[in-house]
């Protein structure tokens, strides 16, 4: 009965961890509710998106490091290291966001007055061709593309997550834009 007064003393944040390593995923969730509302509040102020869309990237932050577990090498604290990987969850999201903006910039029209039919058409067989155009592409061409350019993951990144050499993804990528341009160049010639 004595016993009942006392405290359980809280399991560290690099125990909880190590316990992640091994797939415990009732840890992970320790680990999620000590530290989500820091990541939550860091990823708004970083990445300014609200909603579903900062939910979702907490979630990935957090199955991120159920991926990573194994890799922290006591460095830096558990927290550091949280947040190391939120950096990269969100610089992943911010380019993603900065060319999807790019991407639609190049098909929008002045807001003051609405596209004429024939421009919209134009844009919207643009958007197809390339569509088409990429769909075509042999998949490792596609992939290499798709991860490197329209993804804008690293060169060391892309190359890592296709399991190919960083030369290798530069010659892939570089025969995609090749053969894109000789579609792309057919379509508008038709």
């Amino acid at each position: 009965m004595a016993s009942e007064g006392k405290r359980q003393p809280e399991i560290s944040d690099v125990v909880l961890l190590q316990a992640v390593a091994a797939d415990d995923a009732n840890s992970l969730g320790i680990l999620y509710d000590r530290h989500a509302r820091a990541i939550y509040g860091f990823l708004n102020a970083v990445t300014a998106v609200g909603g579903e869309d900062l939910d979702d990237l907490v979630h990935d932050t957090f199955l991120a490091v159920f991926k990573a577990a194994r890799t922290y090498s006591k460095r830096s604290t558990v927290r550091t290291w949280l947040f190391g990987i939120a950096i990269n969850i969100s610089r992943n999201h911010l380019r993603r966001q900065a060319r999807r903006q790019k991407a639609l910039s190049r098909f929008q029209v002045d807001s003051q007055q609405p596209p004429r039919p024939d421009e919209k058409f134009q844009s919207t067989q643009e958007l197809s061709r390339l569509a088409t155009a990429i769909a075509q592409l042999p998949v490792k061409l596609r992939l290499a593309y798709v991860t490197s350019v329209l993804e804008e993951f690293s060169g060391n990144e892309a190359a890592h997550i296709l399991g190919v050499r960083k030369g290798t993804l530069w010659r892939r990528v570089h025969e995609a834009r090749e053969r894109l341009r000789v579609e792309i160049g057919r379509g508008e010639n038709a």
